[in-house]
């Protein structure tokens, strides 16, 4: 019985979003890219084009500051965390992360640029609105090794039972 609603359910879900994709508007776009950047413009396919395309959408948007703090001091491939700041009210702060785990990166670090270019333009008052501060690759090592742990093999946020 349980198996049963399970499928009706489902079923039904497909064929409300088929009667939607159906009956839309003549002409109309179910594109990506709401924000104003495409899928083109915000992807990346590795760390490195991921890391610069969010240290260019950072300087669009306006950061007061961009910190990069390298992996180590041996690391000799350049992976590094990158902190994008706008200064605001300092009671009130916004924190965005990208590349926790690391192999997620390419779409938190899309996130983030494709905010950053499209919040271009929007007027920013610091005695009123918050400290912004987005933090890119978390986990470098993972984010350009694509996979979930850092470089000593250990999944630092993966849970141990």
């Amino acid at each position: 019985m349980k198996k049963e609603w399970i499928w009706s359910f489902a079923i039904g879900l497909i064929a409300i979003g088929a009667a939607i994709w159906y009956n839309r508007p003549a002409g109309s776009d179910f594109s990506y890219g709401k924000c104003g950047t495409g899928y083109d413009e915000t992807f990346s396919d590795n760390y490195n084009d991921a890391r610069r395309l969010f240290l260019e959408s950072a300087r669009i948007w306006g950061a007061n500051r961009l910190v990069s703090v390298p992996l180590d001091k041996q690391d000799r491939a350049g992976l590094v965390t990158d902190f994008a700041v706008k200064k605001g009210r300092s009671d009130r702060v916004l924190i965005h992360l990208s590349g926790t785990h690391g192999v997620e990166g390419f779409a938190g670090s899309a996130i983030q640029s494709a905010f950053l270019r499209s919040s271009k333009s929007q007027p920013w008052d610091p005695s009123k609105d918050p400290t912004v501060i987005f933090v890119h690759a978390v986990n470098p090592y993972g984010f350009a090794a694509v996979r979930v742990s850092h470089r000593t093999s250990i999944g630092h946020l993966l849970p141990i039972h």
